[in-house]
């Protein structure tokens, strides 16, 4: 599985990248692709919120990203 989800420094920032994914544009530089399993995105998204050091961004960036990627599950 596969989600796009918009860069920290984006309007949409931390929000699904539709289009992206509609186009299949995965190396749009206006994106972060997340790839694995469900069980590997879910573990992803729960060290993003916890604010993982290696996650990267802000907090508010992370736990907007994290929910982003559960609800995608």
């Amino acid at each position: 599985m596969r989600i796009a989800i918009y860069n920290e420094n984006c309007t949409s920032a931390g929000s699904r990248a539709w289009q992206v994914e509609r186009e299949d544009d995965w190396q749009n530089g206006d994106v972060t692709v997340y790839e694995g399993t469900e069980a590997e995105l879910l573990q992803q998204a729960l060290d993003m919120e916890r604010f993982h050091p290696n996650a990267g961004g802000t907090d508010a960036y992370c736990r907007k990203a994290a929910r982003t990627i559960r609800e995608a599950l």
